[in-house]
């Protein structure tokens, strides 16, 4: 759902950040949304293969007409280190800008997944762009070409380069969103709460944990993804997860917003969401902003931005048009 019409820029950004989600899906959608849920409560490589070709379709029928964008602007020296934005093709000035980190559990995925013809991944730039703000896509360096806490670190080298430059672009450095997507969450997990990553002072106005996974595995079949990037020492590994280094983080929180998929595996729930949550809480005497996305998968959630279920997207932009609420200084009286 958009919202755009014979608006001003400021009538634009509001109504982008404010319209509520579709009051009922078509059919192709709810279609979509009834084979997730017989999927099941669960993630593997199976629910892969079964959701993606559920909302390619569904995607392929977003326009992209009405929006600009510049790719492979690069914030580092490795090929990795690139970043498309997406802009309302009209100019714009000072709009919110949120930069999506893709999962693929820190050995694979791209901004533009080439198999469903970059339509994938790319959706959710697309979707914020479509609501008035600036959409940024990010690609990183994966392992084992690189050790802990080099992911985190391409995440805080993207967001110093947008620093300097977003506003080229129509965006606001002070106004920039994080959504790190399950292995995503860990690396945006790494630069909120590694200080040596952040400088004690992460340079971004809010964080999104979407099935964000911020401990690594201990053991199964994942397991040596952790013994490359951590090292051989099993001992030291538990001390490198964002999740337990935010008991001895001492530098600046911002406003942050965990959300699971309400079929996301018990153990994504609970690892990524839930205790990541409960320790918030008690850490800062004020727990953070929880959502659960009903009838969606690990994967679904992120596929939805840009159909016509925009339950997640309305929530996404309600924690936005919050957070930028309560960070704008009070207007003073006019005589």
């Amino acid at each position: 759902m958009k919202c755009f019409g014979a608006l001003s820029a400021a009538a634009i950004l509001a109504c982008g950040l404010l319209c509520g989600p579709a009051i009922a899906m078509n059919q192709d959608t709810a279609n979509a949304e009834a084979q997730i849920r017989a999927i099941g409560h669960r993630w593997d490589g199976e629910v892969l293969q079964k959701t993606q070709p559920l909302f390619v379709p569904l995607l392929a029928k977003v326009s992209r007409a009405d929006l600009a964008v510049t790719r492979d602007l690069a914030y580092g020296a490795d090929p990795k280190q690139k970043l498309d934005i997406y802009t309302p093709a009209k100019p714009v000035h000072g709009r919110p800008v949120v930069i999506y980190i893709h999962g693929g559990g820190l050995v694979r995925g791209d901004k533009d997944e080439e198999s469903t013809n970059g339509l994938i991944n790319s959706n959710v730039p697309v979707y914020f762009a479509h609501h008035g703000m600036i959409g940024v896509n990010l690609n990183y360096r994966l392992v084992p070409g690189i050790k802990y806490p080099a992911g985190g670190e391409d995440l805080a080298s993207a967001i110093q380069w947008l620093h300097a430059n977003v506003a080229h672009y129509g965006g606001n450095p002070d106004e920039i969103f994080v959504i790190g997507h399950s292995a995503g969450g860990y690396h945006l997990g790494t630069y909120l709460y590694d200080g040596k990553v952040n400088g004690d002072a992460p340079q971004i106005a809010g964080a999104i944990f979407l099935s964000g996974v911020i401990e690594l595995d201990r053991d199964g079949p994942r397991v040596e993804v952790t013994r490359q990037y951590y090292g051989d020492d099993k001992a030291t590994w538990a001390s490198q997860d964002p999740y337990s280094r935010i008991d001895s983080y001492k530098g600046k929180r911002v406003p942050t917003f965990i959300i699971n998929a309400q079929l996301d595996s018990t153990e994504i729930e609970l690892r990524g969401g839930v205790n990541h949550f409960a320790k918030l809480c008690v850490l800062d005497k004020a727990c953070p902003r929880y959502y659960q996305a009903r009838s969606m998968n690990h994967y679904s959630t992120s596929l939805s931005l840009g159909t016509d279920d925009d339950s997640l997207g309305y929530q996404l932009r309600d924690f936005i048009r919050k957070t930028l609420a309560v960070k704008a200084p009070p207007k003073t009286a006019q005589n």
